[in-house]
C-alpha cells in the first residue's frame, strides 16, 4: 500500500531486506554502543550476559546502556526504500488522494468548506433565533 502511494508521488521505490539499504548509516543494525556491529536479540539473557540494566525504579528508568544503529530486528526490518525521482505538485496530489471519489475519510477537511454542511448551519442558526 505504501510502496503504491509513494509511486504515484514520484518516487522510485524499492523491497528491501534485513540490513539492506543504498544508504550507508541504514546498514548498520541496531546495537548496544559499545558491543559489536551484530545484531542480537535484546532479551532478558542479553542483558544478564551483557551486565545491561534497563529498570523502572521509583518511577524512573535506570539504564546503563545505549542503543545506536538503525535496522531494528530481522523481523521488523526496513521493507521498502524510496528516492524522489519526479515532482509531483501539490495539486496532482490532492487530486489522486485526498478530493478522489475513493477517498471516504474527510475527517482532515474543515466543515466549513462543506457547502452542504453550512447550509444546514444556517438552517439550525435561524431555528435558534426564532426560538
Amino acid at each position: 500500500m505504501l510502496s503504491t502511494i509513494l509511486k504515484k508521488l514520484g518516487f522510485k521505490v524499492r523491497r528491501a531486506k534485513f540490513l539492506d539499504s543504498t544508504i550507508k548509516e541504514m546498514r548498520e543494525p541496531m546495537h548496544v554502543q559499545g558491543l559489536p556491529s551484530k545484531w542480537q536479540n535484546l532479551n532478558k539473557k542479553f542483558y544478564k550476559k551483557n551486565g545491561l540494566i534497563h529498570k523502572l525504579h521509583k518511577g524512573f528508568y535506570k539504564i546503563n546502556f545505549k542503543l545506536t544503529g538503525f535496522d531494528k530486528a530481522p523481523i521488523q526490518s526496513l521493507f521498502i526504500e524510496a528516492k524522489k525521482v519526479k515532482y509531483v505538485n501539490k495539486k496532482i496530489a490532492n487530486k489522486l488522494f485526498n478530493f478522489s471519489k475513493y477517498n471516504y475519510n474527510n475527517y482532515a477537511f474543515s466543515l466549513l468548506k462543506d457547502k452542504n454542511f453550512l447550509k444546514k448551519l444556517k438552517v439550525l442558526k435561524k431555528l435558534e433565533d426564532n426560538a
